[in-house]
């Protein structure tokens, strides 16, 4: 009876270890494989939707035609304020200078982000320009818009203060002042644009 229950628990121990090994070595395969499989239909899956939704040439004409429109629209407006305030000396004032960092950054926008917005458009959902480039145009897309976010919101700020304290506010409303809340303004939109050039998000990317 001893010689018996020693072979059974010598067995079991065997049949325990085999079992660990296999986990070990199998499973963590096949969950890789599963992962890599889901990966793989996920990404046919979203190469036969843009495939079904592909664009006729009609269509891509009109969206060149309107998206260009719109730079061309965004780059001379903006244009038009930058030299309008260097050029014409009333409006050289302190609260100008507000004005003039968001039409550079909306003039940015205008001259990089929108046309490179429009390749996806006509390119059948696809970016055509690798995973660089598309760091690059993210990161640049975040920087522009934030600062034309927080642009706003100085302005706001400022004309708040002005209207409402206009006795304590007008002396302080020094040229030296803007142009540190204007530094402000794009050091945090230069901070909020870091993690796609850090590679946040990059593992997420399709390029087809």
């Amino acid at each position: 009876t001893t010689t018996t229950t020693t072979m059974f628990n010598n067995s079991r121990r065997r049949i325990n270890a085999a079992v660990s090994v296999l986990s070990s070595t199998i499973l963590p395969t096949t969950i890789t494989t599963t992962v890599f499989n889901n990966e793989l239909i996920n990404k046919t899956n979203i190469s036969e939707y843009h495939e079904e939704e592909s664009r006729t040439k009609a269509q891509i004409i009109i969206i060149l035609s309107v998206c260009s429109l719109m730079c061309l629209v965004t780059i001379v407006g903006n244009l038009v304020v930058i030299l309008a305030v260097c050029l014409v000396r009333k409006l050289q004032t302190a609260s100008n200078i507000l004005i003039v960092s968001l039409a550079v950054s909306d003039i940015l926008v205008g001259l990089f982000i929108m046309p490179l917005a429009m390749v996806p458009e006509i390119t059948n959902y696809r970016w055509l320009l690798g995973s660089i480039m598309c760091d690059i145009w993210t990161s640049t897309d975040v920087l522009l818009c934030t600062s034309s976010i927080l642009n706003f919101l100085v302005i706001s700020i400022d004309r708040y203060c002005i209207i409402n304290h206009p006795f304590k506010y007008a002396p302080m409303r020094k040229v030296k002042l803007l142009s540190l809340m204007i530094a402000g303004v794009w050091i945090l939109s230069a901070l909020v644009s870091l993690p796609p050039i850090l590679g946040w998000g990059r593992k997420y990317q399709i390029f087809m």
